[in-house]
């Protein structure tokens, strides 16, 4: 979607003004955040929010039960989030992206193989086949990054073997 598109659509416009205010604020974490997100103040535990009878502003959201400040430990945890989202959908597009290319433009038994491993994939459910791949692998950011990019590429897959099935034949190839 083009800049001009997107000027021309109010909620479009407003929810990436939201988006681009959540990245920014996630990826200055370190200056936003009114504390450090994993130190404890079992003093401070419990506090309301700042707009709650009893909330203060030195911790805006409040703490948690063991006096965690909640703001930074959003800020912070929205940072792994970001990184697990970007770089998933990166590695499941750019593998879709390979083997759709691929099954499409070397077609025969290549794509046959491609298409029905895509099948099978597709038949097991995702949150199955992720919490079985993450239980055989461990539990960790990477491998968490890598089940999410290797589970996601089939319909990058086959989309973009749709497309070069369709130019494959045009006269201009």
């Amino acid at each position: 979607m083009t800049w001009r598109a997107l000027r021309r659509n109010p909620a479009g416009l407003a929810g990436a003004a939201v988006l681009g205010a959540v990245c920014l604020s996630v990826l200055l974490a370190p200056l936003l955040a009114p504390g450090d997100p994993a130190e404890q103040d079992l003093d401070r535990r419990l506090q309301p929010p700042a707009w709650a009878p009893g909330g203060t502003w030195r911790h805006p959201l409040g703490t948690d039960a063991l006096g965690r400040d909640i703001l930074s430990r959003v800020l912070y945890g929205g940072r792994v989030s970001l990184l697990i989202g970007v770089v998933g959908v990166t590695l499941a597009g750019s593998l879709g992206l390979a083997l759709g290319l691929a099954a499409g433009y070397v077609g025969g038994a290549a794509d046959a193989f491609i298409m029905r491993l895509a099948d099978v994939q597709l038949a097991i459910p995702f949150i199955l086949l992720a919490i079985g791949l993450i239980a055989a692998i461990g539990p960790n950011v990477r491998n968490l990054i890598l089940v999410l990019g290797v589970t996601g590429w089939v319909v990058y897959a086959r989309v973009i073997r749709a497309a070069v099935l369709g130019l494959r034949h045009r006269e201009f190839v």
